[in-house]
Formats: structure tokens, sequence, C-alpha cells
């Protein structure tokens, strides 16, 4: 008969195994053996459900900026590991699959003409990861799908707004608190929102990536939940309860940002998803635009219905609109028109960097490295050294760096993705929110580049999403 001790030589792997664990407990910090243990039931976890990778990587995509591991942000590691499960769970059950869908077409193709212009990109450095955002947007477009169950989809969207409701509650704390640097100081008592995102109007572009598709969500509920009512049947009163919730959040969080350029994205926003719901709204949108219009009116006279602040704030981005850009910057800087000068210097730089090439621009990324020397051929410019990374316009921005072609190629790209989430509107309340989310980066994006810390994935998350319904 075999004893306990005849049959250790038999186990001496689990031995050896169970001695380093041992070792490694009292040689490393507990903390560090907590996160190796939970990082070890993490990849358990994703290797049995792979599909877990996404709404963990929805939820992360508002704290790229802020982690980092190595050279990368945590959303690009996050879309790394999310290949490799793709990849190893494809070989396990003998299937790679791709969803190729209308959206994943035209993102390869303007992938496809983005780098074709890399030949012409004077710093291949900027130029290479400008290219691949729209790489990444293709990935999540092509794997998402065959990744998630159908019943699991839905996750990516509360995920996506989870992120959106703790960005929104911070941003409120940080105004309130006056947390944040002394340049986003309000009146020396409150502080611009800026998120994990460093800056307001990133900030505020990531949610005004998020806020149509909460209130188009939570409107949809509310209808039902009156129709329900009516008709005596039973309603998920913890998701509309959670959709409230989520665009209450976020549209404090947009307010909070103090950002131009956001509440005109969230007014273009909102008015899509309201305006194109049916036929009545159209109707009653018309008459709320005429009383909106009739109150600016008043406020003109200084009958004080809408705060003074408010109204500087908002009031002043007829400076973009309603004066040529020349007399603009002919004008004296001061403390109240520095930042819409500011703006405008960086139009007129980004118009003069597309003039030494019309037709392809100075290639993807571009932008800062040709800044120094457009500035020369305009004395009033060199105010500005600064190149702030974009020319804060995304039409002009694309203009200088790829030219007529890469222009049109994105006008082309943004239109066809309208007209086919359009399409789909009439059946899908979250398609009528992603119109929502097209005018807002449509307008925003006039005054801003918000193609940055991840927030262009968003765009790939609303189009698959809305790919499977």
């Amino acid at each position: 008969m075999m004893t306990t001790f005849d049959a250790w030589p038999k186990r001496w792997p689990q031995l050896l195994l169970l001695a380093g664990l041992a070792s490694l407990i009292a040689l490393v910090p507990l903390p560090w053996v907590l996160l190796g243990v939970a990082g070890g039931w993490g990849v358990v976890l994703l290797l049995r459900f792979p599909w877990v990778i996404w709404p963990l990587l929805a939820f992360a995509l508002p704290f790229s900026s802020a982690i980092s591991i190595g050279p990368a942000s945590v959303t690009e590691v996050l879309l790394l590991l999310a290949v490799i499960l793709w990849f190893v769970d494809g070989v396990r059950r003998e299937s790679l699959q791709l969803k190729f869908s209308f959206p994943a077409c035209l993102f390869f193709c303007y992938a496809m003409i983005q780098l074709a212009l890399l030949s012409f990109a004077v710093d291949l450095v900027e130029a290479i990861p400008e290219v691949l955002k729209w790489v990444e947007i293709l990935l999540v477009l092509l794997l998402l799908q065959g990744m998630m169950p159908p019943k699991r989809r839905s996750w990516v969207i509360y995920a996506l707004l989870c992120a959106g409701i703790s960005q929104g509650i911070w941003g409120v704390v940080q105004f309130l608190f006056q947390i944040g640097p002394i340049n986003f100081l309000l009146f020396d008592r409150f502080m611009r929102a800026s998120g994990t995102f460093a800056q307001p109007n990133p900030y505020a572009g990531y949610l005004g990536t998020l806020l149509p598709v909460a209130l188009s969500l939570a409107f949809y509920r509310l209808l039902e939940a009156r129709r329900v009512q009516r008709e005596a049947e039973s309603l998920n009163y913890m998701e509309l309860l959670f959709f409230i919730i989520a665009a209450s959040a976020i549209t404090a969080g947009m307010l909070a940002s103090w950002s131009r350029g956001g509440w005109l994205g969230t007014m273009a926003g909102l008015g899509a998803v309201l305006i194109l719901r049916s036929r009545l709204a159209v109707v009653w949108s018309l008459v709320g635009g005429g009383v909106l219009i009739l109150l600016l009116m008043v406020s003109s006279l200084n009958m004080d219905l809408i705060p003074s602040a408010v109204q500087e704030r908002v009031g002043s981005v007829t400076v973009y609109l309603g004066v040529g850009l020349e007399e603009v910057l002919n004008e004296e800087v001061h403390d109240g028109n520095f930042s819409v000068i500011e703006r405008m210097a960086h139009w007129k730089a980004a118009i003069l960097i597309w003039q030494e090439n019309w037709w392809v621009g100075v290639g993807a990324g571009g932008y800062e490295t040709a800044y120094p020397q457009a500035i020369q051929q305009d004395l009033r410019l060199l105010l500005w050294e600064n190149p702030l990374g974009h020319a804060h316009n995304i039409y002009l921005n694309i203009l200088a760096e790829t030219g007529v072609i890469g222009l049109l190629s994105y006008l082309t790209l943004f239109g066809s993705l309208l007209v086919w989430v359009g399409l789909k509107s009439g059946q899908s309340v979250l398609a009528l929110g992603i119109l929502g989310v097209f005018a807002h980066l449509a307008t925003h994006n006039f005054f801003d580049n918000l193609y940055v810390q991840g927030i262009y994935l968003h765009l790939g998350f609303w189009l698959a999403i809305l790919d499977s319904e």
C-alpha cells in the first residue's frame, strides 16, 4: 500500500509552486501580492469570458489620459489585449470572426487614405499615432460584435454611461471646490471642470459624445413608463432611473466645464434628439426655438432673465461667426478676447500651412511641426508662439495636415455615417441618440479637435452596437 509519504515525489510540481508562492508572499509587499492575485483572477476571467474586455475598455476611456502604461495609454493597452483575446478565443473555437459592416468599410477606406498620405508627412513620429486612431476605431467595429454575445452588448452602453456619470460628478466637485489649475478659476468662487482630461474643452467634448444618447434613452423610457401605466404592463424602473441619473450627471458636468464649444455642441446634439424624434416634436421644437430667440432678445435689453455671466460667455461666440478673421486678428489683445484671438490665430496659421501644399498638406500630425514656420508669414501671429498641438478647428486642422484630399475624405466619411445612422433612427432610439452625438461633434469640432484622449473610440462603440441591433 502506498503511503502519503510515498506519493510526495509525484507531487513535486505542486510543492514547488506552493513553496514559490510562500516565498513570494514573504518577500514581496502585501499590496503587490494582492494586486498579483487580482491580476491572475482577472486573466482567468478574461480567458473564460473574453467579451468582458469591451465594457472594461468602454469604462476606461476617460481615464486614458490620466493613466498610462509606459508610452501607451491604458486605452491602447486594453485594445491590444482585446485583439489578443479575440485571437486566443478564436483559435480555441477554431473560428476567427471579423464583422464587416458598412461603417467598418468606411473607416477602412479612410484609414487607407490616411496611410497613403503618410508619404507626405513632415514628421512620421507625430503622423503615425494620428493614423492609428482611425485603425483603432476600425478594430472596435470589426471585433466587438464577434466577441460579445447579443444579450451582453447593452453592457457596453452601461459602461460608457457609468464612466460619464463618474466624470460628470467629478466635474461638479471640481467646479464647486475649486479643484484645478489657477487659470481655470471663475469669479474667484468656482473652477472650470476638466474631469480627468486636464482641459475643459476635451472634457466637454467627451461628455458631448454621451449626453445625446443618455437623453434619448431616458426620454424613451419615460414615454414607455407612461404607456405601461395606461396598459398595466411591467417596466424596468431601475433602468429608467439609471438613464435619468446619467443624463443629469453628464449635463451638470457639461455646464461646469464652462466650454462655449461644448455648450454649442450640446444644443446641436440635444436639438437633433428632440427635433428628429417625431413630427410633433418638430413642431414643439420650432415653438421652443421661437421662445429661446425671444428670451435672448429680451435678455439683450438687460432684463436679466439670463445670468449675465452666461450671456457674456455665449455671446462672445459671435466673435467667431460675426466678424471676419482678419478683423479679429487686428484687434488689441486683452483678457476679454485673449482666447478668441488665440484660436483665430491658429485658424490663420492652419490656412497658411495648407496654402503651402493644397492637395496633401504637411501630413497627419504635422500641424505643430509646421506652425513655427507658418507664423513667420504674418507678424500678427508671432504673439502666439505656442502651437497648442492643433488648430482648434478640426476642419482647418485636417485641411492643413492632409490637404483637400484629406478634408474631402473626412467629410465623405462623416456624411456617409450620418446618412447610415439617420436611416436607422426611425426604428432605433439608440440611433436617434447617435445622431445627436454626430451633431455635437460637427458643431464642437468647429472650435476644437475632439479626436484626442480616446474620445474618438466612442464612434466605434456606438456604431458597433447600433449595427448589432
